[in-house]
């Protein structure tokens, strides 16, 4: 008999195996909440925090690229910097002599904090708009008008925090880029749910009251790194917070060095120990995780079952699943990345997303040994 009982379950079992795959998919879900208009000219006063984190080649770099930006409004441009950083000052001091430019330092005697997030409370406490953008040096506007676009995206009825998304500046290795895209398509949809976790950007938009009144870092100046994290994890609610994507309004960060990369990862890790709302967002990861892998196990077992059996109909129905799963992952993923103007080969994508929870075990397990004593500023 052609078409046997195992073979009309099999199938029947193969397709919603299928369905499963293409519902629990991070490209499938939504990832913004909010638009804006590019003619708008009613733009408000805004100032301009940038972090240069001891990366004054970053700085001299990016920083002509935000100070040619078309804003209609006041736009204030404060760099914070190290103290002793001659570099830096250098690259001011050429700069000043065009354009009006606020600086401030982090002093070398600050100890038992993260200087960073001390660089951020410094660089908010001199902005005198209540509109706050903040970034680090290494990263750059994609055009011209990402400032305008990110404050139109800002909610008018309130003082809102604005989620950028950003990605790695070209030439990157094509999974470095999907993992991090990756990564931010969690973080957004967790923010657009009401319940915002983090954010993999190294730029944030927000109000300056919000930060002054919400004690900063309070309770968490003795971690390193994490800012961007922190502030979103802390500040960001659902009726005050919008996630906007646009091409034009994307930040460029700089591309890491293999050692960057895998000492963010972990430290992003021991950040993710202090932050509410992970619940939720880790167990969308696992599930999404749990439901691609038994995918494809599913599907090439019921593919060698039915091959020993000689069920040739429901070999063919694996066969053919199989390859509906690699373009219905390969299509969902493309439509997102197309949206995003990002660079990465789609049909690496089923490669990409199996490798992810490979990359993420390692993270978990060089995390698990290294002194956690590491990620904090309270060192003998």
């Amino acid at each position: 008999m052609i078409f046997d009982t195992f073979s009309i379950v099999c199938s029947l079992v193969a397709l919603f195996i299928l369905l499963l795959a293409w519902l629990f998919n991070p490209f499938r879900r939504r990832i913004f909440n909010a638009e804006a208009n590019e003619d708008a000219t009613d733009n408000p006063p805004l100032s301009l925090v940038i972090i240069t984190q001891g990366n004054a080649q970053a700085l001299e770099e990016n920083l002509p690229l935000w100070l040619t930006q078309r804003y209609n409004a006041d736009l204030q441009i404060i760099v914070v910097t190290d103290e002793g950083d001659h570099y830096a000052d250098d690259v001011l001091k050429r700069i000043a002599t065009t354009h009006d430019i606020h600086r401030t330092f982090v002093p070398q005697t600050s100890r038992y904090m993260s200087r960073t997030k001390l660089a951020v409370t410094l660089g908010v406490k001199a902005a005198h708009h209540q509109m706050v953008m903040l970034v680090n040096a290494d990263c750059s506007p994609a055009s011209d008008l990402t400032l305008a676009l990110l404050v139109q995206a800002n909610n008018p009825s309130s003082c809102t925090m604005v989620m950028p998304l950003s990605h790695y500046q070209e030439p990157c290795k094509g999974f470095y880029q999907f993992e991090h895209l990756h990564r931010s398509l969690y973080y957004m949809h967790s923010a657009v749910s009401g319940a915002a976790y983090g954010s993999n950007s190294n730029s944030l938009l927000f109000c300056k009251d919000m930060f002054m009144q919400g004690q900063g870092f309070l309770g968490s100046l003795h971690l390193i790194g994490g800012e961007y994290e922190i502030l979103t994890n802390r500040y960001a609610t659902r009726e005050e917070t919008s996630v906007f994507v646009n091409p034009k309004a994307q930040l460029i960060q700089q591309t890491p060095s293999r050692h960057i990369w895998r000492n963010r990862a972990v430290a992003a890790w021991e950040i993710r120990r202090h932050l509410k709302h992970g619940f939720i967002t880790r167990l969308t990861y696992i599930t999404d995780q749990i439901v691609l892998h038994l995918s494809y196990i599913a599907l090439i077992g019921l593919a060698v079952a039915s091959g020993i059996t000689q069920h040739w109909i429901s070999l063919g129905v694996a066969a053919f699943l199989f390859l509906c799963l690699l373009f219905t992952r390969i299509i969902q993923a493309r439509k997102v990345i197309r949206q995003l103007d990002i660079k990465i080969n789609t049909f690496l994508i089923p490669i990409y997303e199996l490798r992810i929870i490979w990359h993420n075990a390692m993270t978990a397990l060089l995390h698990k040994f290294t002194d956690k004593i590491e990620f904090t500023c309270h060192k003998l």
